[in-house]
């Protein structure tokens, strides 16, 4: 897919690149852009952890060269869409994440763009499911339980052992490792740092701080120098912030931003590196568009909704189908109808 031969209906996306002048109320005429980008199809050197479809978590694996195309080729869709300026890009540890976040900004030349990285955007934590083949646990455990840790909001697999632990978490962790009071290697328990495992409820929680003591505050200064600027008389540019996280991390952002209920959260499938973009208004409340799909109502995914939901069923693909009569939590029908979740 070429950014620029993009089929109809395109919709049009962040407005970070017009330049506006004066001429309506402020709490009309102001408004910012979010592009939440999820880090691309990646496996560990032996590309291993997708190609055989395995509990990825905080397992630090690169990206393969199908990945390096598609964050190129996200950088690509934003840069089609006009953006020449972004005021923050805020990515997790994961080096998976760190290079999307490179490659997309080098393809849209704006190396420049300050980056910071957070352990509050590292994936979930799959705590004792890290680096196993999700059919093999499914075998075990049972479809419906697999589910219920890779889609439900509350339940929480199995924690690390102290092997896994050591593992992963080395010296890049010794910031939060020092703000939480804990050795980086501590026994951790809920709630501090590391986490030994968590649900996608712990993962929201997390994510909560970062939301509201980093990246709200950040765009509400961005928007007071917009306001600023058009009160000067001179033509201003939409702020414009990029999230580059992984799935599990995004689906909480989601949630949080769009006040999605606990059932409709498993329903999400964030695409690899495809830009899911967002118009946030005066308040930072995300702005309702046509283009979003069910569960969403303000977020659009750029590019070819062919591919993007051709990329879609590749993730729902990562669990093995259901055995005749076998209790399930997702049901995705044959027929043309929405997905529903049937677990609490």
């Amino acid at each position: 897919l070429h950014p620029t031969n993009l089929p109809p209906p395109y919709p049009p996306c962040c407005p970070s690149h017009q330049r506006h002048r004066s001429g309506l109320p402020l709490s009309r005429r102001f408004f910012s852009s979010a592009a939440l980008l999820a880090d691309p199809y990646v496996a560990d050197g032996q590309s291993a952890y997708n190609s055989n479809k395995r509990f990825t978590g905080w397992a630090d694996p690169d990206l393969t060269n199908r990945g390096r195309d598609e964050a190129r080729l996200a950088g690509q869709l934003l840069k089609a869409t006009g953006i020449d300026r972004i005021d923050v890009l805020y990515t997790s540890l994961l080096k998976r994440a760190v290079k999307t976040a490179w490659l997309a900004l080098d393809e849209m030349d704006l190396q420049w763009t300050p980056i910071l990285n957070t352990w509050r955007l590292n994936e979930r934590n799959y705590g004792a499911l890290q680096g196993h083949v999700k059919a093999e646990v499914a075998k075990v455990h049972g479809l419906k339980q697999v589910q219920k840790w890779r889609r439900g909001y509350a339940d929480r697999p199995p924690p690390w052992d102290r092997l896994q632990r050591e593992k992963t978490v080395d010296r890049r962790y010794a910031s939060a490792a020092a703000a939480s009071g804990r050795p980086a290697l501590s026994p951790g328990q809920r709630g501090e740092f590391p986490p030994l495992s968590e649900s996608l409820a712990d993962c929201h929680g997390r994510l909560v701080p970062f939301l509201e003591e980093e990246l709200w505050p950040a765009m509400e200064k961005a928007m007071e120098h917009a306001r600023g600027v058009a009160q000067a008389g001179y033509e201003y540019q939409v702020p414009t912030m990029v999230v580059v996280a992984s799935e599990n991390v995004l689906r909480a952002m989601v949630m949080h931003m769009e006040g999605l209920e606990q059932d409709e959260v498993p329903l999400i499938d964030v695409p690899y590196a495809t830009p899911l973009v967002y118009q946030l208004d005066s308040a930072l409340a995300p702005i309702d568009t046509p283009w979003a799909e069910f569960p969403l109502n303000a977020g659009w995914y750029l590019g070819d909704p062919a591919k993007v939901r051709a990329v879609q069923a590749e993730i729902q693909a990562d669990l093995p189908p259901a055995a005749e009569d076998e209790e399930v939590c997702l049901v995705r029908p044959d027929v043309e109808e929405p997905p529903s979740w049937k677990c609490g």
